[in-house]
């Protein structure tokens, strides 16, 4: 959320100073739409990950959940960017 806060004052404040009149909202999506799709992408990739399943996925997982709970300066990051922070 922080950096919606943020993208959305740098665009104001650019309004302003070009004295044009406030298109804001779309100065403000654009930028904010990549990082938001990223997010998406993300999220479904982890819901595809956690679906019900047999085999060496749900191993790899396994693994794979195990090397975050094992790094937490890579899981604190992670969940700052998830916030928005």
């Amino acid at each position: 959320m922080w950096r919606e806060v943020q993208q959305a004052a740098a665009a104001v404040l650019r309004a302003v100073r070009r004295a044009r009149r406030l298109r804001a909202q779309g100065a403000y999506q654009a930028p904010r739409q990549a990082a938001n799709t990223a997010m998406m992408a993300a999220l479904d990739g982890l819901k595809r990950v956690f679906e019900p399943q047999e085999g060496l996925l749900s191993s790899l997982r396994g693994v794979g959940l195990d090397a975050l709970n094992a790094a937490p300066a890579v899981k604190q990051r992670i969940m700052r960017y998830a916030m928005g922070v």
